[in-house]
């Protein structure tokens, strides 16, 4: 294949994982902290300078990549269903609170230029995951959710 037909593929695959990011509102950075949490042996360096050649169009998007995003895709969706379903209550300070079966705290908290952080703690003590702000309250639950389920897949000494 000649190099001007790599040069458009790439093109277009990182359009699309540009696209699948902004979708999962995540960042490159953020992506690669998740694969790092999740098995990726490289370093952190180098797991995000992968990631850049790929959102920039210098590597083609790897089908595991194509695939991880998807399930990315899919976890969120989930997030997003169950979120609604979490019995939020609306605190004094604007923040919003709920509180799991199994001994999980979730709070969205407002920042300033409405944005959002999530923050997931046990009742066994101590903050469990936190994650920065993102643009709405919704969004900000949907990831509060996704966190839930990387909290409860922690160690137990962790809670």
């Amino acid at each position: 294949m000649s190099g001007v037909g790599n040069e458009l593929r790439n093109d277009s695959s990182a359009e699309w994982m540009r696209a699948q990011l902004a979708e999962l509102g995540e960042t490159q950075a953020g992506l690669a902290r998740f694969l790092k949490r999740n098995g990726d042996d490289r370093e952190i360096t180098n797991i995000e300078r992968s990631i850049r050649r790929m959102t920039a169009g210098d590597a083609r998007v790897s089908g595991e990549m194509r695939a991880i995003l998807g399930i990315l895709r899919k976890r969120r969706q989930r997030a997003v269903q169950a979120a609604e379903k979490l019995g939020w209550q609306e605190r004094e300070d604007g923040s919003f609170a709920a509180t799991t079966h199994d001994g999980f705290s979730v709070l969205v908290k407002p920042h300033s230029g409405g944005r959002w952080s999530s923050r997931v703690m046990h009742s066994s003590g101590g903050e469990v995951v936190h994650r920065p702000s993102t643009d709405t309250l919704d969004k900000a639950k949907a990831v509060a959710v996704s966190m839930l389920d990387e909290a409860r897949r922690e160690p137990s000494e962790e809670h």
